[in-house]
């Protein structure tokens, strides 16, 4: 992922560079029509990012609680002789929750220093620790847009595997030109006018459940009931 900043003045004398994370989650399916598919996600992310500036670096790594909302819809193909496949492009809503963060700050070429951060709807200058980042008023909640090309193949009858690359397009910034403030003084990258632009490639294994099963059981005992002699009076 990388986090390119609002407007052309707010990136002068910053670079950034890409930063990489990951994405455990859970996947509901709810079949539609006319081979439609809503799809229900929630799980874990580490995000981040990577500024260089006057020489010096900040490395920052985020973590989140994410939730998306999809619409799929898909088509079938053959991957080969007899291997059935079904491909999908898919585009929804995304958001996320921003938990808690790290980070490394110094030189460039040099370890750096390591911080924690810690989220305050003010600063104040009595109780500022060192090696804790404070961001200040930032938003927690992130809003932005998800959409996908994919593929799905079968192993066993309620078994697939899922492929898929994805590209979320983040709305909402980080926080203002002054949210990031750290005890030191030649820092100067406060600037967390910024917001996530995510090029993902995800796989996964999937379990197919059907829900229906409880009523056929009950439409099959009706059916048996049906079948009993009637009594003659």
């Amino acid at each position: 992922m990388w986090s390119p900043y609002g407007d052309k003045d707010d990136a002068e004398g910053f670079e950034n560079k890409p930063k990489y994370g990951y994405y455990l989650a859970g996947i509901i399916n709810f079949p539609l029509k006319n081979n439609y598919t809503c799809v229900i996600e929630g799980g874990f992310s580490q995000k981040g990012r990577h500024v260089e500036f006057e020489g010096k670096f900040n490395n920052s790594t985020y973590y989140f609680i994410d939730a998306a909302l999809l619409l799929r819809k898909s088509f079938k193909f053959n991957l080969g002789k007899n291997i059935p496949a079904t491909g999908f492009f898919n585009v929804g809503p995304h958001i996320s929750y921003w938990l808690s963060g790290k980070g490394t700050l110094g030189s460039v070429g040099s370890d750096g220093s390591d911080y924690t951060i810690e989220f305050v709807d003010s600063l104040d200058a009595d109780n500022f620790e060192f090696k804790t980042m404070y961001l200040v008023d930032v938003n927690r909640w992130l809003f932005g847009a998800d959409i996908g090309l994919g593929m799905t193949a079968p192993i066993k009858k309620t078994q697939r595997v899922l492929v898929e690359l994805r590209f979320t397009w983040g709305h909402t910034f980080y926080g203002g030109r002054s949210s990031a403030f750290y005890n030191w003084v030649q820092f100067t990258d406060n600037n967390m006018r910024a917001n996530e632009k995510i090029l993902s490639l995800t796989a996964a294994y999937i379990f197919d459940f059907d829900l229906r099963l409880g009523k056929k059981g009950h439409s099959t005992k009706d059916k048996e009931n049906n079948r009993k002699p009637k009594r003659k009076r």
